[in-house]
């Protein structure tokens, strides 16, 4: 997500130089948004975002913690926020090595500066990303764009939706075992996924939107073509 905002920025910042778009032929983003305030947004929609369709006792206390910068360090706020994790960053349980480390070594640091906040929950102003918002500029990305999502992410649906329709030639997949990070609770399908894409880029045969995403758009990864531009593995 951290990195496809900064795919985003750069194709952005360099549609109209020749070399670097000879040098970016297509691009993939993992559970990316153009918006961050939209995003929390998002994510608190009653019943609909992941934490909005939290029991509302569970959303008011997180809610109240967040308020207070010092509760970040609580044992009530990190037993929250642990359980927290399997529900919408990663399905896979213990999580392995490779993801507790990042967790251990730089969540709070990033969360501090991007967000100028040690919560996850909350969006403070002074955060290096709070102002972060793209929307209005992904009409200028013509390559060929790889969206991909978990069915539990901690980024709902409705902010992929505006990368869909606002990039002009874009494919979308959801991972329906997977939380955010869709590379660890499914690797392989996600490997595949993304190996078939740079496949019919470098090819020519990659196609752009051909309809709206639906749970009946779908398509085996062992299909010898794409009937739509989105699926679900």
């Amino acid at each position: 997500s951290y990195g496809g905002m900064i795919a985003l920025s750069y194709a952005i910042a360099h549609e109209h130089d020749d070399e670097s778009r000879r040098m970016m032929a297509s691009m993939v983003l993992s559970s990316t948004m153009s918006d961050i305030v939209k995003l929390y947004e998002a994510q608190w929609e009653e019943h609909v975002g992941p934490f909005g369709g939290l029991p509302p006792f569970v959303r008011r206390r997180i809610q109240q913690l967040s308020a207070n910068d010092h509760a970040y360090q609580s044992d009530e706020f990190l037993v929250l926020a642990e359980h927290m994790l399997p529900l919408f960053s990663s399905r896979t349980w213990p999580p392995p090595d490779c993801l507790q480390a990042s967790l251990d070594a730089a969540t709070s640091v990033v969360n501090d500066r991007a967000f100028g906040s040690a919560s996850t929950f909350v969006l403070d102003p002074n955060g290096t990303m709070a102002d972060f918002n793209v929307t209005s500029q992904l009409h200028s990305i013509h390559i060929p764009v790889l969206l991909t999502e978990g069915a539990h992410d901690v980024v709902p649906p409705r902010v992929i939706d505006v990368l869909e329709d606002k990039i002009p030639l874009t494919e979308r997949i959801m991972f329906l075992d997977s939380g955010h990070l869709s590379m660890i609770d499914q690797p392989d399908d996600m490997n595949d996924a993304i190996a078939r894409f740079f496949d019919r880029v470098e090819g020519g045969s990659f196609l752009p939107n051909q309809g709206r995403y639906s749970k009946e758009q779908t398509c085996s990864l062992t299909s010898d073509s794409l009937k739509w531009s989105s699926w679900m593995v």
